[in-house]
Formats: C-alpha cells, sequence, structure tokens
C-alpha cells in the first residue's frame, strides 16, 4: 500500500474513531447518567434482597442539593468501598469514611411498592446524592425519613427545590 493508502486508511479510522466518541461518550442520550445507574443499583439489591419490587413514579433534580441534610436521611445503600453506607451492595469491604454533607447533587425520587400489603402506604421518598469529597465521589441512595405526606417531607422538598407532587393519587 502506497503512502496516500494508509494516510486514507489512518484518516478514516480515526474520523470513525471520533464518531463513536461523539455518539456513546459526549452525547447524553448515548448513555444513562449516573444517579440513574444508583437508583436501578438499589431497586435491584431491593428486589433480591427484600423481595420488593419498585416503580419510580416521580424524579427530579434537586434545585439546591445543598440544603439536604443528614438528618433527612435514612438508610442508605450504594456502591462504595470509600464511604460508610448502611448497606453495600457487593461483598467488599465497606467504607470507613462518613458520608460528606452536604452532597454536590441530590435527585428526589418518589417510587411505588408493587403489591405493598393491604393498609400500607406503597410509596416511599428517595434521595439520590453524589456526595464526594477532595479524594472520591459517589452515588448514594438514601431512603427518606419523613412520612411522604407529612409536613416534614413537605419542608424538605420546599428546602431542597424539589417539586414532586406527594399527593399519592396525582402520582399512579
Amino acid at each position: 500500500m502506497n503512502k496516500r493508502g494508509l494516510v486514507a486508511v489512518a484518516l478514516g479510522g480515526a474520523l470513525v474513531l471520533l464518531a463513536f466518541l461523539l455518539i456513546f461518550v459526549i452525547s447524553p442520550s448515548g448513555r444513562r447518567s449516573t444517579w440513574e445507574m444508583a437508583l436501578d443499583d438499589y431497586l435491584a439489591y431491593k428486589r433480591t434482597l427484600f423481595g420488593k419490587t419498585f416503580a419510580v413514579s416521580l424524579s427530579m433534580q434537586a434545585r439546591t442539593p445543598l440544603a439536604f441534610t443528614e438528618a433527612w436521611s435514612g438508610a442508605t445503600f450504594g456502591d462504595t468501598q470509600y464511604y460508610a453506607v448502611d448497606y453495600l451492595y457487593d461483598d467488599g469491604s465497606p467504607g470507613q469514611r462518613p458520608l460528606p454533607f452536604p452532597p454536590q447533587e441530590v435527585w428526589c425520587v418518589l417510587v411505588k411498592e408493587r403489591g405493598a400489603p393491604e393498609g400500607t402506604d406503597p410509596y416511599q421518598l428517595l434521595f439520590v446524592a453524589q456526595h464526594q469529597d477532595l479524594h472520591s465521589a459517589a452515588w448514594v441512595v438514601h431512603e427518606g425519613t419523613a412520612e411522604l405526606l407529612s409536613q416534614e417531607a413537605a419542608a424538605a422538598m420546599t428546602a431542597l427545590g424539589c417539586e414532586l407532587n406527594t399527593d399519592a393519587s396525582a402520582a399512579e
């Protein structure tokens, strides 16, 4: 092959690589965001270990994530060996460092348990938060501590800038 042929092959390969990067790596529609992967991992964990199946009813990015406090966090779930969480998805060593607050990004998520026992509230409020310090960052799912329809939950949503309609009938 002559020089022109080699240059053409190299240029063609570079263009294919560039197209791949633009479509699958840089383009947001080519991949899921990490908060969604953290939520999917949480839902799969709950289904596998606890036999509970949830469907996402509503989700919204918090406009003021720095307002999220540790007091709003119940059980924590994650796939991090750096930070301490209540439930670690794999069998690795649990993290030792406390979660840094406030998180950098928060998503407010309302999920509904499928097949919830009669007379129980099937809805649960979750916060999917990205915690980070100088050394590491991780997405962690926090189960909300407030009852869904309480004034405390409404205050938390207002402070975070999440305008989830917590009227359970509207979430179906």
